[in-house]
């Protein structure tokens, strides 16, 4: 009709470029009160919002944490808070959050258009726990911050568990989260260590295990520990004794199409002889879909002896080699992360950052920043995570150090970040010492990474530190964002 007119509605157009403050004070964004604060994992979605996780002893919204409490929020592209989730005993989710609870790992899920998260509690937070020791948990909540589902690995999920005629069962040890990630066919897949016999008999001290749940319910699907029967069965095929009886624990994990990889180590034989006696030695682990073992690899005597004859005649694994994180190149190609107190291909500098590359479950190459790479490295260097930019395929590793690596220091821990090629040598470098903090004119923080899941986006390096601003380190924690351009 003559008159009228259509107007369309406009279109809501969001902003979603980063523009994060170089450092970003978590306390001043989330808490009510000076706090304890620890972010221990970030994400990143699409329209680059950031999802932080961690720990804290404090008050949230005027509510105080009971012992330490879990905490997840939302930040913008811009750095502004979104929502955020104090898990305690009042919420209804929640039954009882009154012990020791932290929050470890979490991701954004492509696929679910949603955020997982995963930690272990010595609280009843979901299900019973009597014992005192920690319980994993998991749980999912959607973008909005929503929480989906919280599950935890408690009495009553323990006892549906059917173990082999036999077995006994024993919950009541501890279980401590490592990592947790997707597979394909979307099932959440969790990497744990547990000090008791919850999927077979414990095989002494420390045994590492890995579960599967469901992604629309969390509900447990399968689960599979390294103890005695998997151990016995795996080196029986392989015509190996196996010894399982050291202290062994995981790291975060990677996906290698429908495969779970991880790194580990272990103070035991599980594939060859300890390369130190009673000392660690670093190894592999590649789980097929089923959590059956696919590949189990140890730096053990056999395989160091035969890589250094080669290599570096004079070198050594006598000490305790680490490892922290490991990043999937292609089809069963893998790079490790870790620290070594070993002369494993230079001559050691106190603590040294290592990389490892296995090829098909073999060793590629061994890089150690040593005297000859990092000979400023007088210091402890503590490598935490390994991320690849899926943009330029560049592979970072962030962690901390007392060393005077790319910036000058007053001898306390500082983050830094380094960018390696896929065999783990050396490319180039940054450092949050006395000089970065100059320029963003803060004080010359204590900075310890904990974050083992940093992200990099847009060119971007998102890293998350603890700091004491009064250089007292465990006095005054605060939970830092460090985002730099990277290196």
């Amino acid at each position: 009709m003559e008159g009228w007119k259509f107007t369309a509605p406009e279109v809501e157009t969001v902003d979603n470029s980063l523009e994060f403050q170089p450092l970003t004070n978590i306390n001043t964004l989330l808490f009510s009160s000076p706090t304890n604060s620890t972010i221990i994992a970030t994400t990143i979605d699409p329209n680059n919002n950031v999802y932080l996780i961690g720990s804290f002893i404090g008050s949230m919204d005027n509510v105080a944490s009971e012992d330490r409490d879990i905490f997840v929020a939302k930040l913008s592209a811009k750095g502004a808070l979104l929502w955020k989730i104090h898990l305690h005993s009042n919420l209804n989710e929640v039954n009882s959050a009154t012990g020791d609870d932290r929050g470890l790992d979490i991701f954004w899920s492509q696929q679910d258009q949603a955020i997982y998260i995963a930690g272990h509690t010595n609280s009843s937070l979901v299900e019973t726990n009597s014992s005192g020791n920690p319980d994993i948990f998991w749980g999912k909540i959607s973008t909005s911050g929503q929480i989906q589902w919280l599950k935890q690995l408690g009495q009553e999920s323990i006892a549906n568990l059917s173990l082999t005629a036999g077995m006994t069962l024993d919950s009541t040890q501890l279980e401590r989260f490592q990592s947790l990630n997707q597979l394909s066919t979307g099932e959440i897949v969790i990497v744990f260590d547990t000090a008791g016999s919850l999927f077979e008999t414990h095989a002494l001290n420390g045994d590492i295990a890995a579960l599967k749940a469901n992604k629309t319910t969390g509900n447990f699907i399968s689960g599979r520990q390294l103890g005695v029967e998997t151990l016995s069965a795996w080196g029986t095929a392989q015509g190996i004794t196996t010894n399982g009886a050291g202290i062994d624990m995981s790291t975060r994990i990677a996906i290698d199409g429908d495969k779970i990889v991880f790194a580990y180590h272990t103070t035991g034989s599980l594939v060859e002889p300890n390369g130190g006696g009673s000392q660690r030695d670093t190894g592999l682990i590649v789980l097929n879909p089923d959590l059956t073992i696919h590949t189990l690899s140890q730096l053990g005597q056999t395989t160091y002896n035969a890589w250094k004859a080669i290599h570096y005649p004079a070198g050594n694994i006598t000490s305790a080699d680490t490892p922290q994180s490991v990043l999937v190149n292609g089809p069963g190609d893998y790079l490790v992360v870790g620290k070594t107190s070993s002369n494993m291909s230079e001559v050691k500098l106190n603590a040294d950052i290592f990389f490892i590359r296995y090829v098909n479950g073999n060793i590629q190459n061994i890089v150690q920043y040593g005297t000859t790479t990092f000979p400023s490295a007088t210091g402890n260097e503590e490598p935490r995570a390994l991320i690849k930019d899926p943009q330029t395929g560049r592979i970072y590793s962030t962690g901390h150090t007392a060393s005077p690596l790319f910036d000058t220091t007053n001898g306390i821990l500082k983050p830094y970040l380094i960018r390696v090629n896929e065999n783990g040598e050396f490319q180039a470098g940054a450092q949050y010492g006395i000089d970065a903090a100059t320029d963003l004119g803060t004080t010359a923080y204590y900075g310890v990474v904990i974050d083992r899941n940093p992200v990099v986006k847009d060119g971007r390096i998102f890293l998350t530190f603890n700091h004491d601003p009064l250089n007292n380190p465990g006095l005054s924690y605060e939970g830092l964002l460090w985002n730099i351009p990277a290196p």
